[in-house]
């Protein structure tokens, strides 16, 4: 789905949320696709000691985030578990979308998978919300 350059000043609401055993402290990180590289775009702030964390409600510009506005653009979002003594933060799992998959039929999950060649799961993002909203 393409959008024109006036929807394009838009930006996506979305609120994501982990099923999961506990972490120390984990976070997710939203990348965008360019070629063959990967930028990250938003890092949430971890949650401490959380067993199915819900993360803070985020908005993120679709300029940044989409190509040439397109709601099929590839996205990942990454979830680390953070570390309290200083070291690498852990590497959970990860799972590569589209907005347009993201805003599609309310709250719904995705897995997520240690590897993009594994089969294991290793928990589901949910979506509790997620938008495309205009700017005013």
């Amino acid at each position: 789905m393409m959008m024109n350059k006036k929807e394009l000043l838009g930006s996506l609401e979305l609120q994501l949320s982990h099923a999961t055993t506990e972490l120390e402290a984990p976070f997710f990180e939203i990348a965008t696709k360019a070629g063959n590289k990967w930028t990250t775009r938003y890092t949430s702030k971890p949650q401490q000691q959380a067993s199915n964390p819900c993360w803070e409600p985020l908005t993120l510009a679709l300029d940044q985030i989409t190509k040439n506005g397109s709601l099929d653009s590839p996205i990942r979002i990454t979830v680390k578990d953070s570390s309290t003594g200083g070291a690498v933060d852990r590497w959970i799992g990860s799972l590569q979308t589209t907005i347009q998959e993201l805003v599609s039929d309310g709250e719904h999950a995705f897995p997520i998978k240690q590897q993009e060649f594994f089969t294991s799961n290793c928990g589901m993002i949910v979506v509790q919300n997620a938008k495309i909203a205009a700017t005013s």
